[in-house]
């Protein structure tokens, strides 16, 4: 098990050390994320020159939400660059290599290429998190603290393995690019908002069909001292944990049938 991490280790950092030998463009390219991602908490701003609250949260909290959100989701993004080009493996026969090494397919996937540039949304969404912590007002306790880092560390398995199913249905459609779209970066703008403005049907989706709910909404309840207005069980801020490996698991077996499917392209 460790030497076979150590190969994919090696692997995804053949890959970054490749992009870094650009080191300009891979700069321009860090900054130029950054600053397109900063937009999206901008719209938040404008929103909030004309409503002090919104569904009865605060600027600094909707920035809370955004920063455990945004942050992680840049992460998984960076390793998730070779799943969006998995219908181009698959109409091209390409994942045949895929399976003929003796590694995991999913490993060969995630590490086959890495997008850097994404990490200036990592930094921007850091950043939209120091400065909520800086204007919320939060009794930290160390429970607190438990919550906030396993949120964060949940956000990223949860994210990631929704990234995983959901572009798994190109082995039956070939494409279906836009429909896991749909799914991850639709998930993340919906985890910037309180999860209580969407209608009833979509919140339960939200919690118990593919659990985005437990990325930020549910445990930030708990760090920021805040009622929930949906009525959940008190115990729901503490089950991000639990969500991320249930939906891992989901993914990993999605993934498995995925593949068994898969007949090349008969070429």
């Amino acid at each position: 098990m460790g030497s076979t991490l150590g190969i994919y280790r090696r692997i995804g950092a053949s890959r970054v050390r490749a992009q870094a030998q650009y080191r300009l463009s891979l700069g321009l390219q860090v900054c130029g994320t950054f600053l397109f991602a900063f937009m999206d908490f901008v719209m938040i701003l404008i929103l909030f020159t004309h409503f002090s609250q919104l569904a009865g949260w605060s600027l600094g909290e909707i920035a809370f939400l955004y920063g455990t959100s945004y942050m992680p989701f840049r992460g998984v993004d960076v390793l998730m660059t070779n799943m969006d080009q998995l219908p181009t493996h698959i109409r091209l026969g390409t994942f045949d290599q895929v399976l003929t090494r003796p590694l995991g397919s999913l490993g060969q996937i995630l590490t086959g290429d890495l997008d850097v540039r994404h990490v200036g949304g990592m930094v921007q969404g850091a950043l939209v998190l120091a400065y909520a912590l800086a204007q919320v007002s939060i009794d930290w306790t160390p429970t607190r603290v438990l919550v906030l880092a396993s949120m964060i560390l949940s956000a990223v398995v949860i994210f990631g393995a929704v990234w995983v199913a959901t572009n798994s249905i190109a082995f039956w459609t070939t494409d279906g690019r836009e429909v896991a779209n749909t799914f991850t970066y639709g998930g993340n703008y919906v985890t910037n908002y309180p999860i209580h403005i969407f209608g009833r049907w979509l919140r339960r989706v939200l919690t118990f069909g593919i659990p985005l709910a437990f990325v930020n909404y549910y445990p930030s309840l708990y760090v920021l001292g805040r009622r929930d207005v949906t009525e959940a069980p008190s115990w729901f801020p503490f089950l991000s944990p639990v969500a991320a490996i249930v939906v891992s698991i989901v993914a990993g077996m999605v993934w498995r049938v995925a593949v068994r499917h898969y007949r090349s392209t008969g070429s």
